[in-house]
């Protein structure tokens, strides 16, 4: 069953194409009349899917986009050629997801400044009009790579440090720097990214080449954006290298030669080539599992339609195992004992337990009894002890010697015990910048964070809720690690993931320092 899902859009769209014609009139504004930009492909969809159980309730959802900007009008989900019923959709933008864009600049010809400078003033008013959810950088490249703002930082001085960049390089190390810039934007964290290349084309790379960057990119999830510059028409070809890699990573491109202009639709829907789509989900019936063909359509508002499948592993979902009537009660010993006498008897011994265990017991307490003063009367009228009595009974004491043996073997069995050790410190942590405050490490294994559950708890807004472990290693070693924490761990003033700690290094745990000592 397919789902409309105009209304969705319709106010974005609406505010979003005005902010495009703002931007694409400020651009028209400055740029030479002429020229024109095109799309690399038509457009493809892209999705992913996911299937998630909770209790009885089996749920599929495929995260999708559309390779270029084209706002959907309806979405249909089928599993095996059966459409499913009660699809719903949630846009990209309304999830609160992020998107990181990093603007990577050719700056390594010095005849193509007014080129550069086209870039800087187009990546300038994207920034400017960027949303929180929208994680935007800047870095440029020629021989090596200079990140001038990493994606995830403030915009403070934004028009500061573009204004600084220049077209300065001598060489254009292409490929390597498009690994490098990967790198960089993979490191953020968003659930979509994209590396636009604004570029002549021109690599002068001997080690690396496009197939190591399509390979990089699709591992880490990440679109390339290819822009291409041509100074003439002599160097269109170099745009290739730009196009290929903007095709095979599933994302766009576009280009101009000289003074031309890049298209208005090209800029006003760039942002949309990657943020566009959304998650389309659907609840599953419980006979749907095993081997699975899941479809995905969309139908555009021009009356396109986009279809992409994907084969999948359908999860059953297991009936709850029936409930057994609980077994009827077990009769108590007590009541079968009782109960041979007479049925009543035996559901009164099973009410009166202790009593009924009373009554079985006193018949043998009586014959205990009875033995014992027999016994006694037997003892007292025996002819041997009054024999004895007359003749007078010998005691021999007990030898000395054996009285200092046994004594020397009970102290031996007892003299070596060691005694046990009930406090022991590992060491100390004592935070810089206070006076006698320490904290003693009493554990082989501490946590260490903001939350009160950790063994040292850290009251600061840097320190996360769980920010390390500190630990003793078998052969002795005091080691730290982090949590995988944002602000990190260092010691020394070193950022590490893991270190061994020697008594008085310094570790750094947000704004927190503390220093471990050993004594």
């Amino acid at each position: 069953m397919g789902q409309d899902i105009s209304m969705i859009f319709y106010r974005k769209d609406r505010k979003r194409g005005l902010l495009g014609l703002a931007l694409a009139g400020l651009l028209w504004a400055w740029l030479p009349l002429g020229g024109s930009a095109a799309l690399a492909q038509d457009a493809k969809l892209l999705m992913q899917c996911d299937q998630a159980i909770e209790g009885q309730t089996s749920t599929l959802s495929c995260d999708y986009r559309l390779s270029e900007a084209i706002a959907p009008e309806q979405v249909s989900l089928s599993v095996n050629g059966q459409d499913l019923d009660d699809v719903t959709f949630e846009p990209f933008r309304s999830q609160n997801n992020r998107a990181a864009w990093l603007f990577l600049i050719d700056r390594s010809n010095p005849k193509r400044a007014a080129t550069v400078k086209r870039n800087l003033d187009l990546v300038s008013t994207l920034m400017r009009n960027s949303s929180a959810q929208r994680l935007m950088g800047v870095a440029t490249f020629a021989s090596t790579l200079d990140v001038v703002m990493p994606p995830a930082a403030s915009h403070d001085n934004l028009e500061a440090r573009l204004t600084a960049i220049k077209a300065d390089g001598l060489a254009t190390e292409y490929f390597s720097n498009a690994l490098a810039a990967i790198n960089v934007l993979k490191q953020t964290r968003a659930e979509r990214r994209a590396l636009v290349i604004m570029s002549d084309g021109k690599a002068e790379d001997t080690a690396y080449a496009r197939e190591d960057v399509v390979k990089a990119a699709k591992e880490a999830g990440i679109i390339i954006i290819g822009i291409g510059f041509a100074e003439r028409e002599t160097e269109t070809p170099f745009l290739q290298k730009v196009r290929r890699l903007a095709e095979e990573t599933d994302g766009v491109f576009a280009s101009v030669v000289g003074n031309q202009p890049l298209s208005s639709d090209f800029l006003t829907n760039l942002v949309d080539i990657l943020e566009n789509g959304g998650t389309v989900s659907a609840a599953l019936s419980p006979d749907l599992h095993g081997p699975a063909k899941i479809e995905l359509g969309v139908k555009s508002r021009q009356r396109q339609s986009y279809v992409a499948s994907q084969n999948f592993e359908l999860t059953e979902v297991k009936k709850p195992e029936p409930i057994a009537p609980p077994p009827p009660p077990k009769k108590d010993l007590i009541a079968k004992i009782f109960g041979a006498l007479t049925p009543e008897f035996g559901d009164w011994a099973q009410d009166n337990q202790s009593l009924g265990w009373l009554l079985l017991a006193l018949p043998l307490l009586l014959l205990v009894a009875a033995f014992v003063i027999f016994r006694k009367g037997a003892v007292s009228s025996s002819p041997l002890l009054h024999e004895d009595a007359e003749e007078g009974l010998e005691i021999l004491p007990f030898p000395d010697s054996d009285l200092e043996e046994g004594l020397q073997e009970d102290h031996a069995r007892t003299h070596n015990v060691e005694p046990v050790e009930m406090d022991v410190t590992y060491g100390f942590f004592e935070v810089v910048g206070t006076e006698n405050t320490r904290y003693a490490i009493n554990k082989k294994s501490m946590s260490i964070g903001r939350h009160l559950d950790n063994d040292l708890s850290l009251s600061n807004d840097s320190v996360h809720r769980h920010h390390a472990h500190f630990f003793i290693t078998p052969d002795g070693e005091a080691v730290i690690k982090d949590l995988d924490t944002v602000n990190g761990v260092r010691v020394n003033h070193e950022p590490i993931a893991s270190s061994v700690l020697k008594s008085g290094d310094m570790i750094e745990l947000g704004d927190v320092r503390l220093r471990y000592v050993i004594t």
